[in-house]
């Protein structure tokens, strides 16, 4: 394996009767990445994430993990990953203190060792003040950090997160970016989340599956300079039917059409490779009864060009 590669996925596959969760899946991690896991629900994020770990064995295909296989050298792979779930495995009834130096011992550490890499952890992930409460008296975000802390206890080259600001207040949600952006560059990352503002904001690659299946699997950058989008025109307007949207989407050079609402207004973002077709969106609005109260150009972001890749499926 290239020493540059912490995770090189090859062809996963796992497969339930005659369903494909994860689906021919490859792409890879560099040593010091960020890399956000990107697709809806459903789409194989957490069956990959689970056989990266060792939970759940592929149907084919493997993976290689610091020089190991996920397969042929399980329990090698387990001791340079960390893996925080979705739903957080903690102990309620114990302190973080008292949880972590029993992770530890778990993991091997004599006392020595213990104290010395949990006073690091309480330093890094802010829980030092929380040390001797309760965790079922902790809030989500410090739950999160205790959850945290033992994912990467061992100092692993891999550090999986799935879903980790699910439930999180926007507060907790930066603070906890932050905390991945710390872990670099001693540990690697692959952060599965549906916050696409967290991805651009911390991430140095993006992968995004559908259906088990890649789609992309590039820099946000790269993903920003070759898209064949152009900016998205917005439209906040009333009065929109199926016929409208339909129409919309006959426009030449429509790529996609996504739609929002909040009570009666709709919120259309409409994505394009023409030249300006703003003219041609306020007459077949307007010609169908749409009321329009706002029509104008956003600039393009890492979220516009996620959403329409999965609304445009497979490579």
């Amino acid at each position: 394996m290239n020493n540059d590669f912490i995770l090189k996925v090859d062809g996963l596959t796992k497969t339930y009767a005659n369903f494909n969760a994860v689906d021919n899946l490859s792409f890879s991690v560099k040593a010091g990445d960020i890399v956000g896991f990107l697709g809806p629900n459903g789409a194989g994020k957490s069956t990959t994430m689970r056989m990266l770990t060792g939970f759940i064995k592929p149907s084919s295909g493997t993976a290689n993990i610091g020089g190991f296989d996920i397969c042929k050298d399980c329990r090698q792979v387990q001791k340079i990953v960390g893996y925080l779930p979705e739903s957080s495995p903690l102990y309620l009834e114990m302190t973080p203190l008292t949880f972590l130096h029993y992770r530890a011992k778990l993991r091997g550490f004599n006392k020595q060792q213990r104290d010395k890499r949990i006073t690091e952890l309480f330093e890094l992930i802010g829980i030092t003040d929380h040390a001797k409460v309760p965790i079922s008296q902790l809030s989500k975000g410090y739950r999160q950090r205790v959850a945290l802390a033992d994912a990467i206890l061992h100092r692993p080259k891999l550090v999986i997160l799935d879903e980790p600001t699910s439930g999180l207040d926007p507060a907790q949600i930066t603070d906890f970016r932050n905390l991945i952006r710390n872990l670099v560059p001693e540990t690697s990352v692959l952060l599965s989340t549906h916050i696409l503002q967290e991805v651009e904001a911390i991430c140095t690659k993006v992968v995004i599956i559908k259906d088990g299946r890649l789609l992309v699997s590039s820099t946000p950058q790269n993903l920003l300079k070759n898209s064949a989008l152009s900016e998205p025109i917005v439209v906040e307007c009333q009065n929109i039917n199926n016929q409208t949207i339909d129409a919309l989407k006959q426009i030449n050079g429509i790529k996609s059409v996504t739609v929002d609402t909040v009570q009666e207004w709709f919120y259309l973002a409409i994505y394009t490779t023409a030249d300006d077709i703003r003219t041609r969106i306020f007459q077949i609005i307007t010609e169908n009864g749409g009321i329009i109260r706002e029509l104008h150009r956003k600039e393009l972001t890492l979220e516009n060009i996620v959403i329409s890749t999965l609304e445009g499926g497979h490579k």
